[in-house]
């Protein structure tokens, strides 16, 4: 989502990569698993129906639902227990991707005999990152239909609102540290805490090859190293603004001029 002035990026695990002039790079580390474990299941003279989640966080309930031998029909009619401000979004997989849960119902007979339902959670930061429980129960409480309780993986998300700008390093004369005219302002927002701020730099201009150092939030400049720098560590904020200033430093080999080029990296671990 792009907004006047910011880039707004929302994304798993995230990895940005800034290029100098400004662009950024997206690179989710986290994917729902294709593999399936059994959780629980029920069965009675009519039906049975199982609970699968996927591998390996939870993010993704199938429920199946499935007519014995010898049942020529059966009707399946369920809801949430009830809609809670505590927990996300649910979404059932239909035509054309995931829609907000509004109920089950379903009907099996001689031509369709199963059927299988996917549920997850929507997508967002909203809510904090972790295991959510929840029950359907049938619409029509016979005493036939079990309730099913699930629980639902809530994935971590973050987002990073980077200022946008052109980049560029303005070297005078002689050796020396050179900033930008202006700090960067970063901001990151996420759902979960004990993150990790990293900053890589592959500023190598034309023939040269030039440190890079990061100031944050008023410290003192350190050094990017070659496997990157942390940032911030172990942070239990969920909401952060950084201030950050970047210089390089030359020696008597660096020329007069303007400098533009190379990646600087900002890694969420």
């Amino acid at each position: 989502m792009r907004k006047k002035g910011v880039l707004s990026v929302k994304y798993k695990f995230p990895s940005v990569y800034l290029f100098f002039g400004i662009f950024i790079l997206l690179l989710p580390l986290s994917v729902t698993g294709h593999d399936y474990n059994t959780d629980w299941s029920y069965e009675n003279e009519y039906f049975s129906i199982t609970v699968l989640y996927s591998n390996p966080y939870m993010q993704e309930a199938l429920l199946g639902f499935r007519l014995k031998d010898g049942i020529s029909r059966y009707n399946f009619s369920y809801k949430l227990s009830e809609f809670s401000k505590d927990i996300p979004r649910l979404l059932v997989k239909e035509e054309g991707g995931y829609k907000p849960f509004k109920g089950l119902d379903i009907a099996l007979d001689t031509q369709k005999r199963e059927e299988i339902i996917s549920l997850k959670f929507a997508e967002g930061l909203q809510y904090r990152s972790g295991i959510y429980s929840l029950t359907l129960r049938p619409v029509e409480d016979s005493g036939t239909l079990p309730a099913i309780n699930l629980n639902l993986y809530h994935s971590r998300y973050a987002e990073i609102l980077l200022e946008k700008r052109n980049v560029h390093f303005n070297v005078s004369s002689g050796p020396g540290r050179y900033g930008l005219a202006e700090p960067l302002h970063l901001a990151v927002k996420t759902n979960y805490t004990g993150w990790n701020l990293k900053v890589f730099s592959s500023l190598i201009f034309p023939g040269e090859n030039i440190d890079v150092y990061i100031a944050c939030n008023g410290a003192s400049a350190v050094p990017i190293e070659k496997g990157g720098t942390v940032i911030e560590k172990d942070s239990e904020s969920m909401n952060k603004i950084y201030l950050l200033e970047l210089f390089i430093e030359t020696d008597n080999m660096i020329k007069a001029g303007e400098y533009s080029g190379g990646t600087i990296v900002f890694s969420l671990e």
